[in-house]
């Protein structure tokens, strides 16, 4: 950890205990969750079921398909709304250690969860059995959509009722092994029987799963209840014990009690998954039987690999080597020593994860029967000890090998994987690897071996104050100047305008080089009283002063970016009081309020902030051509004050809502409360009264970008809607990450019909793009309403929040699916108008996706 960190996570130590900085580091507290809800069959899956159809869907098929899936999802929304979201809300109402101690409360929920599948179920049946009798002649399309979603249903329950992320896969499902292999035409009609067999055999076993999977925490807490075991009754055996030999005795045989107790209630869950796991190796055998030998062992290795997915480990140690062996050194035969040391690790790493999956269905079986083995099992822990010891040698001779022969670069890059995003991996060895092979490698790597990209977090620099990264305002850059001057109506080329942002940039480093020591010296101060839990009133002083040096700080950067608009005045002969000041004064306040808010990880207090971080004056100062970025400073000229004030009035209630906080903290403490972390502090009367401050003073920022958005929209509609969608990514970028369907229909859009499509092709190109750009600029808006809205759940702070939230709010979660929809739509009917497959231009790894992804057959 570096010191800067360090200190952030020490400084004002007493505030919270860990002080402002740590605020940056917390997380927003456990909440509840509860996603063991499906969300509706996608048009994905129904591009995925048609193209595996000899005969290709044609569009009147397909619009007659679109016509039935609109009612489905129309009726899924109401389904949301009526059942869905009231049940996700009470049980989020519910605190997470509460409710695993209230067993009418938990039998009361399996009740309302299994009656809420019904529903989505009848609604899924309802779909299947409309497109049985419109597709009369295509009865194996029918059978993969209806089981498919079948599986995937069950699927997600899995995977909610573990409280997954929602990134981790959930079951294996060999299905979607096959589809990734991209069999010829022949090869899939050979394997067919075989995968309709297996799905519906996997259908019924995922089902027993889920049911299981919901049931056992009930089943469990009965148990303990009827055998006097409950955590309650377990923790007052433990304080009646004391330290006598006989109190412990009965400690330990509670203990072993309570053990037999939880075995005999997750038994039936350990048998389901056996039988899962029993489906799943049948149907590896038929389908290697059905397929060619090497396509068999295509498969055979693809099924190893990914009922391991989820160990990084050797996930990293498995993308090391396909790279190597990938490399064009190793595949044109000048790099023998990588060749070969490649083959050794990728033959460690299979055997190793055979004798883990061995090791794990030996678990289960345990698992399955209500009484203990007569010999134990060794750990765990030194199993897989013992399996690394393996691989670990393999891989150190590989990656001197790679170091060796194909560069240090390369072998630096791969090392590294383990902390750079997927995005980031694929942009370093597109370059050694080729774009394709690299994209290609990364995505088939299980996302545990490489760096989330859903929490993106600015680095730490060690020359800064820790107030200078988090709390003042930053000041302008060389691109906001020219805006800032190009709004007092100097030109881009003035060479006295760049001499004056030389200047400028002088009296800013001289001005922030001593507030920065100004910054430490409290900052130490703070940190050392707060080590030392001296006098709680010389801390609140050392508080007190840093906060008004920090406004100070604040006042200055202020004045130096005023006067230097007053000398860009001068040399272009600007009058003093000109109108236009107030643009560049805009810019100022805009950039003085996009502070790195989502440091704070608390977003039901600054969260609001995340969500008025736009300024539409520069962005209208941005627009290329002089006529058209004239009207659009004309159309916001009249809202720029308004602006003005808004940016100023949310950074202020945003510091004083941290500051209020802090103060809180410190309250709790003279008060006794230990341990009290921001969560605990919300229901504080002041700090209430922050929190509706801060709403207060993003929604009336919102409100004035809105009107200045509204006002460009009128002298110019194309220009409005780009700095709406400008806006939606700026100030809710996870709505638009959460997922690549939204980006990959963007990029068609704007590529429109491809080079050689004929008259009627890019016709019918040219109208998806419209309906799509139509239904875009619908969900745009509404997720501006939605933003405006006033919401009782806080912004997501990462994609997996955004799908979090949508469980609690039926128009946002109604408004992903639409965002979904129309893009995938677009990417159908792009792909078949080129006569390719229905789902080939549609992501891997799409949004809300309900498809389970393949990984071991057990549960941890």
């Amino acid at each position: 950890m570096d010191a800067v960190r360090l200190a952030a996570r020490l400084l004002l130590g007493s505030l919270l205990a860990t002080g402002i900085a740590a605020l940056a580091a917390c997380g927003s507290g456990a909440e509840q969750r509860y996603d063991a809800l499906p969300g509706p069959v996608r048009t994905v899956d129904l591009a995925m079921a048609a193209g595996e159809d000899q005969r290709p869907l044609s569009e009147d098929e397909w619009a007659s398909l679109e016509a039935m899936h609109d009612r489905y999802l129309t009726e899924f929304d109401r389904l949301r709304e009526e059942t869905l979201v009231p049940l996700s809300r009470e049980v989020r109402a519910v605190p997470a250690d509460q409710l695993a101690q209230d067993a009418n409360a938990m039998s009361r929920l399996a009740r309302r969860h299994a009656a809420a599948m019904s529903r989505i179920q009848a609604l899924d049946d309802r779909l299947v059995a409309d497109i049985v009798t419109e597709f009369a002649d295509r009865a194996a399309f029918a059978e993969r959509v209806g089981t498919r979603r079948s599986v995937a249903r069950n699927a997600l329950v899995i995977r909610g009722a573990r409280d997954d992320s929602g990134r981790a896969p959930d079951i294996l499902d060999l299905d979607q092994l096959v589809h990734r292999m991209e069999l010829t035409a022949e090869g899939r009609t050979a394997a067919e029987p075989a995968l309709a067999a297996y799905r519906n055999d996997l259908s019924r076993a995922v089902r027993r799963v889920a049911e299981e999977s919901v049931e056992f925490p009930a089943a469990a807490l009965a148990a303990r209840t009827a055998a006097g075991l409950t955590e309650q009754q377990m923790q007052e055996l433990e304080q009646r014990s004391g330290t006598s030999p006989e109190g412990r005795a009965a400690v330990d045989a509670a203990k072993q009690e309570l053990a037999a107790v939880l075995r005999r209630a997750g038994a039936p869950r350990a048998r389901a998954y056996l039988a899962l796991d029993d489906v799943n190796r049948r149907g590896l055998d038929a389908l290697c039987e059905a397929l060619p030998p090497q396509a068999a062992e295509v498969l055979r290795a693809m099924d190893e690999r990914a009922r391991s997915s989820l160990d990084p480990w050797m996930e990293h140690r498995r993308l090391w080597a396909a790279a190597v062996l990938a490399h064009p050194e190793v595949r044109e035969g000048r790099a023998p020593r990588s060749a070969e040391a490649a083959a050794l690790l990728r033959r460690a790493i299979a055997e190793v994860s055979e004798e883990r999956h061995r090791e794990f269905r030996l678990r289960m079986e345990d698992a399955a029967v209500e009484s203990p083995p007569a010999t134990p099992r060794p750990d765990i822990r030194e199993v897989l000890k013992r399996g690394y010891g393996r691989i670990d040698p393999a891989a150190k001779a590989l990656a001197a090998a790679a170091e060796a022969e194909l560069g240090q670069s390369f072998a630096s890059i791969l090392a590294n994987a383990p902390s750079t995003s997927p995005q980031a991996l694929v942009t370093q060895l597109a370059p050694l690897l080729g774009p394709r092979t690299a994209e290609r490698l990364v995505g088939a790597t299980a996302s545990s071996a490489l760096r989330s990209e859903e929490q993106p977090d600015e680095p730490w620099q060690q020359d800064l104050s820790i107030a200078e990264q988090l709390l003042l305002a930053p000041g302008m850059d060389h691109d906001a100047y020219r805006r800032a001057a190009r709004g007092l109506g100097a030109r881009d080329d003035d060479p006295l305008v760049e001499q004056i942002w030389e200047r400028h940039r002088a009296r800013m480093s001289a001005l922030e080089a001593q507030q920065r020591e100004q910054m430490r010296l409290l900052e130490e101060r703070g940190i050392k009283l707060a080590q030392d839990k001296g006098d709680p009133a010389e801390l609140e002083r050392t508080i007190a002063q840093y906060l008004s040096a920090l406004i100070a700080a604040d006042g200055q950067r202020r004045e130096a970016d005023d006067v230097t608009f007053q000398e860009v005045a001068i040399a272009i002969d600007l009058p003093q009081g000109d109108p236009r000041f107030v643009l560049a004064r805009t810019v100022s306040a805009a950039r003085r309020a996009s502070l790195p808010w989502r440091r704070f990880r608390q977003q039901w207090l600054v969260g609001p902030l995340w969500e008025s971080d736009a300024d539409p004056v520069s962005a209208a100062l941005g627009v290329d051509g002089e006529v058209r970025r004239t009207a659009a400073l004309v159309a916001v000229a009249g809202y720029a004050e308004r602006l003005r004030a808004t940016a100023d009035d949310a950074r202020q209630a945003g510091l004083e809502a941290l500051r209020d906080l802090l103060l809180a903290g410190l309250r709790a403490q003279r008060e006794g409360r230990e341990g009290a972390g921001p969560e605990e502090l919300k229901d504080d009367a002041e700090v209430r009264r922050a929190i509706q401050r801060v709403r207060s003073a993003a929604l009336e920022r919102r409100a004035a970008q809105r009107s200045a958005i509204d006002a460009v929209a009128t002298v110019d509609p194309e220009l409005g809607r780009r700095f709406m969608q400008d806006w939606l990514r700026a100030t809710c970028p996870e709505f638009l990450a959460d997922g690549a369907s939204w980006r990959a229909a963007s990029d068609l859009a704007a590529a429109g019909a491809p080079q050689g499509a004929g008259d009627a092709a890019a016709a019918v190109i040219g109208g998806a793009i419209e309906r799509w750009q139509l239904v875009n600029d619908d969900m745009v808006r509404a997720a501006h309403e939605w933003l405006d809205g006033n919401r009782a759940q806080p912004p997501a702070a990462t994609p997996s929040e955004l799908r979090s939230s949508a469980q609690l709010d039926p128009r946002l979660a109604a408004l992903r699916t639409l965002r979904d929809e129309n893009a995938w739509r677009l990417m159908r009917l792009r792909a078949t108008v080129s006569g390719d497959s229905p789902d080939a231009l549609m992501p891997g790894d799409s949004t809300g996706s309900v498809l389970p992804r393949p990984t071991r057959w057990t549960a941890d």
